[in-house]
């Protein structure tokens, strides 16, 4: 947040993850309302770059549905040619915390199509 010191952003995004983990439901409910406003709305304001790891983990782990759509979701912010690299990269490391056996198959299909994620990105998708 503006005008905070490295330690304290590297601290909220921890807290946030592991709130996140634990379910407390203000977290996950905030963080989802984030997430679908940054992908529904465009609008890059209401997450901060430094959370988006943690509201892609605790969107996709906290669907209502089978994670599906949140999936779908960060896929298209990943294959967007105007994001930053390090936000496609953040976006991609997103997509290994899935939780369900069809998505978990179709991140390792990703994961090998060369033509979609180049080879030395693909560790991304593992470190999730």
């Amino acid at each position: 947040m503006p005008g905070e010191d490295d330690q304290t952003t590297l601290l909220r995004g921890l807290a946030i993850t592991n709130a996140g983990i634990g379910s407390d439901p203000e977290t996950v409910t905030e963080a989802k309302r984030r997430f679908w406003k940054l992908v529904r709305d465009d609008d890059a304001e209401v997450l901060h770059p430094n959370l988006r790891r943690a509201v892609y983990g605790i969107a996709l782990r906290n669907s209502d549905g089978d994670g599906s759509e949140e999936y779908d979701a960060i896929l298209k912010l990943y294959e967007d040619p105007t994001l930053s690299p390090e936000q496609k990269m953040t976006a991609l490391h997103g997509l290994g915390l899935v939780q369900t056996p069809e998505l978990f198959r179709r991140t390792i299909e990703l994961s090998l199509d060369d033509k979609r994620v180049r080879r030395q990105d693909t560790g991304y998708i593992y470190a999730a």
